[in-house]
């Protein structure tokens, strides 16, 4: 992860609507990283996936932010825009199965762990529109930039699973070796 400052003061300003934690904030810088780079959609899907049990992702949190995904456009991952859904709480419930305390408890977690940001409105509600070309020109919601700041290191993280998998896998067939040798 990119050093960012474990700070809350880096939380925009508390509206009342959500407690600020140190995650919260970094979720925040990410957002504003995420903003300057351009990723596909799928690569970044596909990055977060491959290591979201490692990072502390469970199962719900994937499948809430495959939803979240499938709101987004491809012109919103490019670089100067963000990804952001404003798909309502009991829509989300409808897809996901999760009750409204589960999908809040999915949504801080993923925030939380630097793979969405809040958005939050002045009202606390979600909401958002696009232009005439399908940009987005004013929105509040789920944040997915996050996670286009972060697929680089999810990627790499991936390759350096790999390597330890083979590691152990070789150290096994080692062991497996040596158990036979000496019988």
């Amino acid at each position: 992860m990119p050093q960012l400052e474990r700070s809350v003061s880096t939380v925009r300003q508390p509206s009342g609507w959500r407690k600020p934690t140190p995650g919260l904030g970094i979720a925040e810088q990410l957002a504003q990283a995420g903003e300057q780079v351009a990723v596909p959609k799928t690569r970044a899907f596909v990055a977060v996936k491959r290591v979201g049990a490692y990072i502390g992702l469970k199962a719900g949190d994937l499948m809430l932010l495959d939803t979240l995904g499938a709101f987004t456009q491809a012109q919103d991952w490019e670089e100067g825009q963000r990804p952001i859904v404003w798909a309502s709480n009991a829509y989300l419930m409808e897809q996901t199965g999760f009750s409204l305390s589960a999908l809040k408890r999915h949504a801080r977690r993923l925030a939380e762990i630097g793979v969405i940001s809040f958005q939050d409105s002045p009202n606390g509600k979600r909401w958002g529109r696009r232009d005439a070309e399908g940009r987005i020109v004013e929105a509040y919601g789920f944040d997915l930039s996050p996670l286009a700041a972060r697929v680089e290191e999810f990627e790499e993280l991936h390759v350096e699973l790999l390597a330890e998998r083979e590691i152990c896998q070789r150290l096994k067939r080692q062991i497996t070796v040596a158990r036979r040798m000496i019988r």
